[in-house]
């Protein structure tokens, strides 16, 4: 096998070990720093929201943005931002630029979702691309659960904050190593050219990509922020029970992630993605009926499995209806998926106010997860149809 496509595919790996590293130390850090800036908690954890903002700023960006930038130039600066960025927040003890650093370091992240997904969409077709792309679900995962313990081990040695975020700099730099060593030939014969080639072709598969992306983050998110509520309420648990319930989610997607790179490479990719929403919208609606906190713990983990790859596996669906995958088809998925994180919180707060009761959280993400497999049915039996008449007209 080509090493040089090995490089490329393990450097895609390693963002998304960077992107975890960078999100999921959010909760850890915000108390240390309010106490390294003698700041409240809350302005602290406010702060963070210039590195989320600037990660869907960063998808929307990489739509145009490759098409005037090589992607090797694209991996290098990058890689370059990113230890810049990392190392002025480790020397610059300054509150006030913060938000600045953090911004960037959400915007070049937010490109680099984009940068991995048109690596992976050239280098590969077929089952390894699918696999490939779900594997890039299961190193977030990963980065989900080896960060937020090096975090641990770095606070607990009364260690400077920054240092968490120094560590995953190491990452970066391997990143960068590699990238040097690589010859982004096999992304495009002329390296000289950016990313885009010709026009663009957009279809009903693309389309529908997004849109189910959409709805299955919208009823995630729906559920995981209403179930700790749902908890404490309706089951009268604790917060720190609540909390695992979470974790639970969490958890156990890196095991679904690894399982669903060995399961997808046999049997179909769209049978893969309506079990598994069709599993998430009914962990929803069980959670409404359980009553111990043993049950609950069992549907959340296996509401965690469920979920734990329905990511990329819609960039995946949608790349397959496109001879030649471009960034724009990437972007216009993951933007499509940042948008329903972002107006989740707000959507389910308006139907739970309606209702009364946290449990229609509950239920709005099953009902999203619902309309997501309502429409990758109606696609699938709808599309063949469309295809024959086309290719009679032509």
């Amino acid at each position: 096998m080509d090493s040089d496509k090995l490089r490329l595919s393990l450097i895609c790996i390693l963002i998304y070990v960077v992107i975890a590293g960078f999100v999921t130390q959010i909760g850890l850090l915000t108390g240390p720093i309010a106490s390294a800036y003698n700041k409240e908690v809350t302005s602290a954890t406010a702060i963070f929201s210039f590195l989320t903002g600037g990660f869907l700023a960063g998808t929307f960006a990489a739509y145009f943005l490759l098409d005037y930038i090589r992607i090797k130039s694209m991996v290098l600066g990058y890689g370059l931002l990113l230890i810049i960025s990392v190392s002025s927040i480790s020397f610059i003890e300054n509150y006030s630029v913060l938000p600045i650093f953090l911004g960037i370091i959400g915007f070049v992240t937010g490109i680099s979702t984009c940068i991995a997904g048109i690596v992976i969409g050239r280098l590969w077709e077929a089952k390894k691309r699918e696999s490939f792309f779900i594997g890039l679900d299961a190193a977030y995962n990963l980065g989900g659960v080896f960060f937020p313990f090096v975090t641990t081990y770095i606070l607990l040695r009364q260690l400077p904050w920054a240092y968490c975020l120094l560590a995953v700099a190491v990452f970066v730099v391997i990143i960068l190593f590699l990238s040097l060593q690589s010859s982004f030939t096999n992304i495009n014969p002329d390296n000289n050219l950016p990313a885009s080639q010709g026009k663009v072709e957009w279809n009903s598969g693309i389309v529908i990509a997004g849109v189910s992306l959409f709805l299955v983050i919208h009823g995630k998110y729906s559920i995981i922020l209403w179930l700790p509520q749902y908890a404490q309420d309706v089951l009268a648990l604790g917060p720190e029970e609540a909390g695992k319930l979470i974790s639970s989610v969490f958890g156990t997607a890196l095991i679904g992630s690894l399982a669903g790179v060995y399961i997808v490479a046999k049997i179909r990719i769209i049978y893969f993605i309506c079990s598994a929403i069709s599993i998430g919208a009914l962990c929803g609606l069980l959670f409404t009926f359980a009553y111990s906190y043993a049950t609950t713990l069992l549907i959340a983990a296996t509401f965690g499995l469920a979920v734990s790859v329905l990511y990329n596996v819609f960039v995946v669906y949608g790349l397959n209806f496109v001879s030649q995958p471009s960034h724009k088809h990437i972007s216009f998925i993951i933007v499509s998926s940042g948008i329903a994180a972002t107006i989740a919180p707000y959507s389910s707060s308006v139907f739970v106010e309606w209702l009364g009761n946290p449990v229609a959280g509950l239920y709005a993400g099953s009902l999203s997860y619902f309309l997501a497999f309502s429409v990758l049915l109606l696609h699938v039996n709808i599309y063949p149809v469309l295809s024959a008449r086309d290719q009679r007209v032509n």
